[in-house]
């Protein structure tokens, strides 16, 4: 009888196991979620970056005269160096990048 009681516990401590790797899985996923919500483009962001990660935005890009993509200094460019270079307000420029690529996720 102690045998049965002690492959009992044995069993229980298996399962209660099983689900804390469930729930650390869960947990795992859902900040795994979040992070890809928060992806962010931001001023510092060189314009290929940019591109490269989130290439919805490079219609904006082009109709505000941003014809960067393909430009020498597209890799060394910050968003916000672009972005005055064309004239161009970067901040209304992130915020709406940013809302763009939101819409699409």
């Amino acid at each position: 009888m102690n045998k049965n009681k002690m492959n009992k516990d044995r069993i229980s401590k298996n399962k209660m196991n099983k689900d804390r790797i469930s729930k650390n899985k869960m947990n795992k996923d859902r900040i795994s979620k979040n992070k890809m919500n928060k992806a962010r483009i931001n001023l510092n962001m060189n314009i290929q970056e940019i591109v490269k990660k989130f290439p919805e935005v490079e219609k904006i890009l082009l109709e505000k005269g941003m014809h960067c993509l393909t430009c020498p200094f597209s890799n060394k460019e910050s968003l916000k160096e672009g972005a005055i270079g064309h004239g161009i307000n970067p901040k209304k420029l992130v915020k709406e990048l940013n809302k763009k690529i939101k819409n699409i996720k």
